[in-house]
């Protein structure tokens, strides 16, 4: 388990802030805590994810298929205003569902843009 260097690819900016690699049938794994930096605090408003796939918005995870990510939607850090500023562990996982290794990023989508933010 690591962090993934942060990275700031698209829209407004895309923080990737977690990698994992997975071994082995139904190998599962907590997934951490996750919050936009101060540039852009919240995360905006947009579903990255295949149909079965539960994670609040603005959520971008790469490498699903083998892996299987789930984050409660209600799982989530907001600021005073209840705009949604990051992602809790509650109940946050992730499961191989293949017996080789399988390696999973999660990137959340931040904004600096009031008209963009997502209301927990």
């Amino acid at each position: 388990m690591q962090p993934a260097s942060a990275a700031v690819n698209r829209l407004d900016c895309l923080v990737t802030l977690w990698q994992q690699s997975l071994s082995g049938l139904w190998t599962h794994s907590g997934v951490p805590a996750m919050q936009c930096p101060a540039s852009h605090p919240w995360i905006g408003i947009g579903v990255y994810v295949p149909i079965g796939t539960t994670v609040p918005s603005g959520v971008d995870p790469t490498g699903l298929g083998p892996i299987g990510l789930y984050i409660p939607l209600g799982s989530v850090l907001t600021d005073s205003n209840d705009y949604v500023t990051g992602t809790k562990t509650d109940g946050a996982s992730a499961t191989n569902w293949t017996t080789g290794t399988n390696t999973y990023t999660i990137s959340l989508n931040c904004t600096h843009n009031a008209s963009k933010r997502y209301t927990g």
